[in-house]
């Protein structure tokens, strides 16, 4: 009898052994205690996407830098510890083009893993993207099921859609900076964590944007946003203490059944409204959004709540009109 049913469906993940990798890049050494491989210090150009087995870890220590080709990225279903120092950083980053300048690359993605990842002292610099073969992920670093520990991290010039994307993880985000992105910076999707310090600069979309997540921030800056500094969505809670908003789209936005508090904070130089609270997705009703000894100067409006949502500044509850939300 000849079996009827679907054929199996092939994961669009790149995977390989041990021996597989270490063919496709010599560069890497077993560590059999570290239950990983290790790559020396120097320069190491990546040839195709540096894909590690189910488990294996990968140790990259100071003055360290992978280069890799158009179409090359990072996946790892093992920890990554990633550990430069303020004068050797890890860097990761595109093949140079012929006029010297650092060419692009699809990204890393860090898969689930029972082990903690670690990135200190990295800079990741003109990530575009996963986009294979039956596989897109919009982040130009993804962390997905994992926990995750960014210490003085930047991330330089991404045309991805989130320049770091964390899924369903737990995260903390100590002095990062992401700068020069075409969209999102960072992009929280069902995750919880803390953000301290750091700086957002240069943000084609939102600086920070979470759905689903439960989300600290103390002591960020974020400047030249296009869109909003601090994105709250999708039953987000989020509290954001000493945060400076410039030069923004809008500063804070809470949606969808989020909760958002601010506090001691300033905001200045806003294109639209300082604070906004609405509904996007009528699901999940209205948000709320309050603030405390938050000082705003040169903005478009202090705020703009919708009907069924509410926004409290230093404890008085600003008023509410008939949003339509499509134009917004």
């Amino acid at each position: 009898a000849v079996a009827v049913g679907r054929h199996p469906v092939r994961s669009p993940v790149p995977s390989a052994t041990r021996a597989q990798a270490q063919r496709a890049h010599p560069f890497l050494v077993w560590n059999e205690g570290f239950c990983g491989f290790e790559v020396p210090s120097g320069t190491h150009d990546v040839d195709g996407v540096l894909a590690l087995p189910e488990g294996a870890g990968l140790r990259i220590g100071p003055d360290t830098t992978l280069r890799f080709e158009e179409g090359g990225a990072l996946v790892a279903r093992g920890p990554l510890e990633l550990r430069g120092t303020a004068e050797q950083p890890v860097v990761l980053e595109g093949r140079l083009a012929p006029d010297g300048s650092s060419g692009r690359w699809q990204g890393l993605v860090a898969l689930e893993t029972s082990r903690p990842h670690l990135f200190e002292r990295v800079i990741v610099r003109n990530t575009s993207g996963i986009a294979m073969s039956g596989w897109r992920l919009t982040g130009g670093i993804t962390v997905r099921a994992a926990t995750a520990r960014f210490l003085h991290v930047r991330i330089v010039g991404t045309t991805a859609e989130d320049a770091l994307n964390l899924i369903r993880s737990r995260f903390t985000l100590d002095d990062l900076e992401v700068l020069d992105t075409r969209s999102d910076a960072l992009d929280c999707d069902f995750a919880s964590g803390v953000i301290a310090g750091g700086r957002f600069a240069g943000i084609g979309g939102d600086a920070i944007d979470v759905s689903g997540a439960e989300v600290s921030v103390d002591g960020t800056e974020s400047s030249n946003v296009r869109d909003k500094a601090l994105s709250v969505g999708e039953r987000s809670r989020l509290v954001a203490r000493a945060v400076a908003i410039d030069s923004v789209g809008t500063g804070v936005a809470s949606k969808d059944g989020s909760v958002a508090l601010v506090e001691d904070s300033r905001i200045t130089r806003v294109t639209h409204a300082a604070l906004m609270a609405y509904t996007k997705k009528a699901e999940y009703g209205g948000a709320e959004l309050e603030v405390r000894g938050v000082a705003m100067e040169k903005i478009g409006r202090p705020s703009l709540a919708q009907l069924g949502s509410r926004i409290v500044s230093d404890g008085v509850v600003q008023p509410a009109e008939d949003v339509d939300v499509d134009q917004l």
